[in-house]
């Protein structure tokens, strides 16, 4: 597991870091000082649907309690759909 840096997240179908780190409700720098594994989740025709976020079993605490949709302490599930619509 690597920290993404600024360019590591652009996986995430043309969504910036800036704006994952908003939806997260973490700031930018928070978001680039965790190391992060990101996995896309395929729907049944194949097309990308979600991204599971892991954050490294070391990461600040401090920081991942500030991610109210953090599921067992290290795991996110974002929909596309959703970051899609933080953008409005």
């Amino acid at each position: 597991m690597k920290n993404q840096g600024k360019s590591g997240y652009n996986q995430l179908e043309g969504v910036s870091a800036e704006r994952l780190a908003a939806f997260l409700g973490i700031s930018d720098a928070e978001l680039y000082s965790l190391k992060t594994k990101v996995t896309p989740v395929k729907e049944d025709d194949g097309t990308i649907g979600a991204f599971m976020l892991e954050f490294a079993t070391d990461a600040p605490i401090k920081v991942l309690n500030k991610i109210s949709r953090l599921v067992n302490g290290r795991y996110v599930y974002v929909l596309i759909d959703e970051l899609r619509l933080s953008e409005l």
